[in-house]
């Protein structure tokens, strides 16, 4: 039924191709972000030994809970706070963000004490309480303050990591041998893969090759099997991405 194609007829239009999917955002500040997931999920299990009354056990994960605080705290006041006071007309010391760290320094100190004196179990539940609930609030308050003004730090990819790569060298060994492997544990443990390989994926972007290079067999050694196979048939255990800088700045 159909009537004779007319001689000459224009081709139908060819299906446009389809767009090619956009890469993956990289946000080299999310090592600091994931690194309050790690503590959140430590808090939890210290909060739930405490009220099981198991003080060993408390006391344990307070000394893993806090070299993963201590770092991440000597890496805001010394490297993080800084850029954004002068960049952000002092975010940071307007909101007292540095304030609250010593506040909770002060909190820690007494649950150290209350814990090695292996004490009353309902004072350490107490004391572990009043912790966690005001360092998850000033987790929040840093959260809502400044993960928004990360972004602005640099225009490039390249220059927000090299600016993340000046936060890691305020402690660089402290983070390398003490906190990475146990922010990474405990992301492992908390999240599905993608926030595990958006976190390692910062680390690679704000590290030059032989920073990183001196990273990546820490985290295979800390990681599953299937996922550290995961994380290199994507790239993400290959070489740092930050240039070498030859003035060692």
């Amino acid at each position: 039924k159909l009537p004779e194609d007319p001689a000459g007829a224009a081709p139908a239009a060819a299906a446009p191709a389809p767009e090619a999917a956009a890469p993956p955002v990289v946000r080299p500040f999310a090592y600091m972000r994931m690194t309050h997931e790690a503590i959140r999920h430590g808090l939890k299990e210290l909060v739930a030994k405490a009220e099981g009354g198991d003080v060993a056990a408390a006391e344990a994960t307070f000394s893993e809970l806090m070299t993963i605080v201590e770092v991440h705290m000597k890496m805001e006041d010394s490297g993080f706070f800084p850029v954004l006071n002068e960049m952000f007309d002092g975010v940071a010391a307007k909101e007292n963000l540095g304030g609250e760290h010593e506040e909770d320094v002060k909190q820690t100190e007494a649950l150290r004490a209350a814990l090695a004196d292996k004490g009353d179990p309902e004072l350490i539940k107490s004391k572990v309480s009043e912790w966690s609930k005001s360092h998850l609030e000033h987790l929040e308050h840093e959260e809502k303050v400044i993960m928004a003004l990360t972004e602005k730090i640099a225009p490039t990819l390249e220059g927000r990591g090299r600016a993340m790569n000046k936060v890691l060298r305020v402690d660089w060994e402290g983070f390398k041998d003490r906190q990475m492997g146990p922010v990474l544990r405990r992301l492992e443990a908390e999240k599905p893969y993608g926030g595990l390989k958006m976190t390692v994926e910062a680390l690679q972007h704000s590290t030059t090759a032989s920073e990183y290079a001196a990273l990546v067999p820490l985290i295979k050694s800390c990681l599953k099997p299937e996922n550290v196979a995961k994380l290199e048939s994507e790239g993400v255990l290959s070489d740092g991405k930050l240039p070498e800088d030859p003035a060692g700045a």
